[in-house]
């Protein structure tokens, strides 16, 4: 996604990674929601709260899509990331 033109921050830890959630201002927010599976919307709601917009990678364990983010299933492309993101900017737009 660099490579596309995005900014990005990685942290390997949860609690860090809410921390920069709720400190920072994202336009999206792509996490990888193992480690937050008994709080899936709870997360989603923290990222929304701070004006960003949150995509989950899906892990091999949890095949089930929520209505409080989006989903990148594993194997998605950078390109199709990015059109994701921008279709996201583009609804935002519209609304």
């Amino acid at each position: 996604l660099k490579n596309l033109g995005h900014h990005i921050d990685i942290v390997s830890d949860e609690n860090i990674f809410l921390n920069k959630v709720e400190e920072h201002s994202y336009t999206f927010v792509i996490y990888d929601i193992s480690p937050f599976k008994e709080m899936k919307c709870m997360v989603s709601d923290i990222i929304k709260d701070n004006g960003s917009r949150p995509f989950v990678i899906l892990g091999d364990d949890i095949y089930e899509e929520e209505e409080c983010f989006e989903v990148f299933p594993l194997g998605i492309t950078a390109e199709e990331i990015a059109q994701k993101l921008q279709d996201s900017l583009n609804n935002e737009k519209v609304s």
